[in-house]
């Protein structure tokens, strides 16, 4: 965004104005309709949805050329292309707030089980042991059960603003502290950022980790950091094993970026930064395993971080990835690690050795990380798995781009030609939104009769075992019971569908012995599930492997002692009964 520091945009009139912004709000709502309504499934590809986005992009190039014609070109196009990019990415969300009370997506239903956990005795009269996965999301999203029998929708409502207000927060205390002065430029910025947390993405609930850290930095006032850094790492600590060190490391990055090391020795200067680490990893590990003993859960069930099986061709294109893991997060890292070349050459290197390593020490780090938690079995048909990688690499950035990093010496610049940054400027620009313009799909839900007789149908059978003082074992769907679809039917907390994937890609033996031992007796009379089979897809099949050990360790075991007796394939659910004895196989 050089170009557009010194670029002034001025929109002139009063009726002008209107007559941009009205043409704006219409046309990026119109096209965000048609990708995510009826005819968006023929708009799947990127390079369709771009071509359709290069009309009302062009025309807003000539509203906008005629309202202040000094712009030029190039600085009005990406302008304009964040903008579309911003709205598109808010509309996405915006289908997902409904009364539909089936899951939208393989895991999206387990979501609001797992928040209703921590309100498990006032809403299913049973205790319950608390989520294993993502345990800050879930206490997130477990706040509007404060209020009892609100409907699924609001719950969704409630993700939705989270998504929209966290993300909101980290832009507002990024660019805050950065202190870009120049209007046009802060809010090209600040939408420009919002867009880059989404293409990883960045989850809401570990950027709540990194706000505190971020916005109250400073890095001569060591005990206040300190503090900041192990409230996020608490935090960072009880979300996930691997975001243990990132609220440290973001607090870290900042000190090599900010302060310089002066006339001191360097070890001295790396005790700050030392201290934090230190301190944030071992509160983040006292969080980590505080939460598990509250959770009731076995410490073994957390184990799939360490024991899952790690699929290296996910980092080469495949089924599950086009682009392979490697090549997108490059693609995604290049322009800004260019950025960051560029401006350590223009600046003849005036950071002491000590800062660069320091930055460069926690990128590599992360960046290494981030790919081998991304070739995890479950993983690696995206790259938030880089989130705090991304996060490092974007600070980093931005204070040598907006000169915000104070160097340690006077060495004179040397000279950049301005098409290097001509080039990856726009570059950085563009590549953000293009993952989030190919994001999206249209939410196609069955007939509201279709719905009626599918709850219709799960009624009749669990009904039925209950009354007969049977158990029904809810596999999937059990949003159904937390939002009161299905009246009087027992919890049976263990076995939820994500939990036994989880276990399965982690090999946890005792816990699936123990499920295999249930099946085997037939302790449950109806299970309902999504429909099981013991087809094999191998790797030439999106999540192939996944797939496949879950037919061999759940599919296969079950159906081995149970039979289907109702499938609902438009949703899709199945309904299984006991086999009869003489049918069992061996």
């Amino acid at each position: 965004m050089t170009f557009l520091k010194k670029t002034p945009i001025d929109f002139g009139k009063n009726k002008e104005k209107w007559l941009f912004g009205g043409w704006f709000v219409l046309s990026s709502l119109f096209y965000s309709w048609v990708i995510l309504g009826p005819y968006g499934n023929f708009l799947v590809g990127i390079e369709y949805r771009l071509a359709l986005l290069a009309i009302p992009i062009g025309i807003s190039l000539v509203l906008l050329r005629k309202i202040r014609g000094s712009i030029s070109t190039l600085p009005a196009f990406l302008l304009i292309f964040i903008g579309y990019g911003v709205v598109y990415k808010v509309i996405t969300f915006l289908p997902t707030i409904t009364s539909y009370p089936f899951t939208l997506t393989w895991s999206e239903g387990t979501a609001y089980y797992f928040a209703s956990l921590f309100f498990s005795d006032q809403i299913y009269g049973v205790e319950a042991n608390l989520p294993m996965i993502n345990p800050t999301r879930h206490m997130l999203l477990a706040i509007p059960f404060l209020l009892p029998e609100l409907p699924i929708w609001f719950h969704r409502l409630w993700e939705v603003v989270l998504w929209l207000l966290i993300s909101g927060i980290t832009v507002a205390v990024i660019s805050q502290r950065l202190a870009i002065q120049e209007n046009v430029i802060r809010w090209a910025f600040a939408g420009w950022l919002f867009l880059y947390l989404f293409q990883g993405p960045v989850y809401y609930f570990l950027l709540l980790s990194l706000i505190p850290v971020i916005w109250g930095f400073d890095g001569k006032n060591f005990k206040r950091t300190l503090l900041l850094v192990l409230i996020g790492s608490a935090w960072a600590g009880a979300s996930r094993v691997n975001w243990v060190p990132v609220p440290a490391l973001v607090a870290a990055a900042l000190y090599f970026l900010e302060e310089k090391v002066g006339d001191q020795d360097w070890v001295p200067y790396l005790l700050k930064p030392s201290i934090w680490l230190v301190s944030g990893v071992v509160v983040a590990f006292l969080a980590w395993f505080g939460y598990i003993l509250w959770s009731g859960n076995p410490i073994e069930n957390f184990s799939a971080h360490f024991t899952s099986n790690l699929l290296w061709y996910r980092l080469l294109p495949n089924a599950t990835m086009r682009g392979g893991i490697l090549l997108t997060i490059l693609i995604a890292s290049i322009p800004l690690v260019g950025v960051i070349a560029v401006h350590l050459y223009k600046n003849a290197f005036n950071y002491h050795v000590v800062r660069r390593i320091g930055i460069g020490a926690i990128l590599l780090v992360l960046f290494l990380g981030g790919l081998i938690v991304s070739t995890k079995i479950g993983g690696g048909n995206n790259i938030h798995n880089f989130d705090a990688y991304l996060i490092i690499l974007l600070l980093t950035a931005a204070y040598l781009y907006f000169g915000k990093s104070a160097p340690d010496f006077n060495h004179p610049e040397r000279k950049v030609s301005r098409r290097r940054l001509g080039i990856l400027i726009p570059l950085a620009i563009l590549i953000p939104a293009i993952f989030v313009l190919q994001d999206g799909r249209p939410l196609s839900l069955p007939r509201e009769s279709r719905v009626e007789d599918a709850l219709l149908t799960i009624e009749e059978y669990t009904a039925e075992v209950v009354s007969e003082g049977g158990e029904a074992l809810f596999i999937a769907e059990r949003q159904l019971l937390t939002f009161g679809e299905l009246q009087d039917v027992p919890l049976l907390p263990r076995y939820e569908r994500m939990n036994l994937m989880e276990m399965v890609m982690a090999r946890n033996l005792d816990y699936l012995d123990e499920f295999h031992q249930r099946i085997e007796n037939q302790d449950y009379d109806l299970i309902v599930s999504e429909p099981l089979s013991t087809n094999y897809k191998g790797r030439g099949e999106p999540f192939g492997d996944e797939h496949d050990i879950y037919v061999r360790l759940v599919a296969e075991p079950v159906l081995c002692y149970y039979e289907p007796v109702k499938t609902i394939s438009k949703f899709p659910i199945q309904l299984l009964a006991p086999r009869p004895e003489s049918e069992v196989c061996s």
